[in-house]
Formats: C-alpha cells, structure tokens, sequence
C-alpha cells in the first residue's frame, strides 16, 4: 500500500501522520498477512541523534514531506512544521 499521496515509502525520508500530526523519520517497514503494511516512524532523538520515540503507523496514513523539509531526526526548523 503506498503513502497518502500514492507513493512508495521511502526509508530514511520524513514523513507526517495525517491523523496525528507526527513528523518524523521512516526507519522500518512491516508486512503483514491480514493488514495494511506499518512504517516505524521515529520522531525524537537525544543528544547523539539516538532515537528516543517512535511509533508504528499504518502507511496509508503518511505523507511525505517536500524535499526542502527533509533532514536528520531532531532537524529543528522540520520538527517545528
């Protein structure tokens, strides 16, 4: 299934839940036998750039950001849309 707007999810790129808001960085896919796949979206990171939160959303769901709006989790001027 690909992202809101149609579109492979790119790992590495960053995303937006439509639903919830979230921005972050797709990190992993899951596919699974009876249900839409789940990206992990991680969308905090400490200090060393080590993940702190993330969350598994459905890819549906996701948007991918434009290109002047993508960085490295933690990015304050893309965390801040």
């Amino acid at each position: 299934m690909p992202d809101k707007n149609g579109q492979q999810v790119i790992l590495g790129d960053r995303y937006r839940d439509a639903v919830t808001g979230i921005v972050g960085v797709a990190t992993a896919r899951a596919e699974y036998l009876n249900d839409n796949p789940s990206i992990c979206v991680e969308f905090s990171v400490d200090d060393n750039g080590r993940p702190i939160d993330s969350r598994w959303i459905s890819e549906g769901r996701l948007e991918r950001l434009p290109d002047d709006q993508q960085g490295a989790p933690g990015n304050d001027e893309a965390d801040k849309l």
